[in-house]
């Protein structure tokens, strides 16, 4: 295995959620594919701060993308809360171009290294997709929601395994920690999909571009995210029209205890992959 310094410069950014079993079940999620999105903000390398976007900032982004539904959340809500979250997962930078012609072949596997992130969100902006008019929509609030300044904080290498087998994923265990509480850890084997298949996703959704050199992947996150559902609110969410869930959700998010705030110290780690820490400034 060899390794090189995180680039100060990458390509695009694809994501996969849903991709661990037990993160599907805390989410209440039913979908059967995993979501994809993107992330359009740079990386900071290395240990780091993260100043609390502002909630003039999130009005902002939300207007940016669909002003009538930002209409339709300030008239439900008095104010946007933030539900500021972490995702520890493993990333994938691609050292090559990838076509489908490629992927198509049985045992092939592009060049590629693997790195450690955390996926930041602001749940409210996500959430607010739920007002959207079709899935694909839906996924612009997943990408707005991960995509402001500082939320893609990385480890300072990228490690580049002599073999990554297409059916199944390294022996890494990823861990993640909010102030020394454990909250967050998992094996990358656990991954419901293969690594060749969320190339296959990722090509999909990069579309006539195609996947670059530079590209990078990020392969999904473990259970125990600050967003969570109880079994009450799972059943709810199923029920209730998605108006009120939202109304519901962002006006719930002061009582819950695990959005990341101001002084809170999030660290990451993977064996074989380094260690990560951010911490979270006003």
């Amino acid at each position: 295995m060899h390794a090189i310094p995180f680039p100060s410069s990458i390509g695009e950014v694809f994501a996969l959620g849903l991709t661990y079993k037990a993160h599907i079940e805390e989410v209440g999620a039913t979908e059967t594919e995993p979501m994809m999105f993107a992330k359009h903000c740079a990386a900071t390398v290395g240990d780091c701060d993260l100043s609390l976007p502002s909630e003039e900032s999130l009005w902002q982004a939300l207007e940016t993308l669909n002003p009538d539904i930002a209409q339709k959340v300030k008239a439900a809500v008095p104010a946007m809360p933030l539900m500021l979250d972490y995702e520890v997962e493993l990333g994938m930078y691609l050292d090559e171009d990838v076509t489908s012609e490629q992927l198509n072949q049985p045992d092939w596997m592009p060049r590629l290294g693997l790195f450690l992130a955390n996926d930041i969100s602001a749940r409210s902006l996500q959430i607010c997709g739920e007002l959207a008019a079709s899935d694909k929509e839906r996924m612009e609030y997943w990408t707005l929601s991960k995509s402001l300044p500082g939320f893609l904080p990385v480890a300072e290498t990228i490690f580049f395994p002599e073999t990554l087998s297409p059916e199944a994923f390294p022996d890494i265990e990823l861990s993640l920690s909010v102030n020394g509480e454990p909250r967050q850890k998992d094996n990358c084997r656990n991954m419901i999909y293969p690594p060749k298949l969320m190339l296959e996703y990722a090509l999909k959704a990069a579309g006539d571009r195609g996947l670059k050199a530079g590209d990078c992947i990020l392969t999904g996150t473990p259970a125990g995210v600050a967003l969570r559902l109880s079994p009450f609110k799972k059943f709810m969410a199923k029920i209730l029209p998605a108006k009120l869930r939202v109304k519901l959700a962002l006006k719930g998010a002061a009582k819950e205890p695990n959005y990341l705030k101001a002084g809170d110290v999030v660290e990451i780690s993977a064996n074989g992959l380094g260690a990560h820490c951010l911490r979270i400034c006003e």
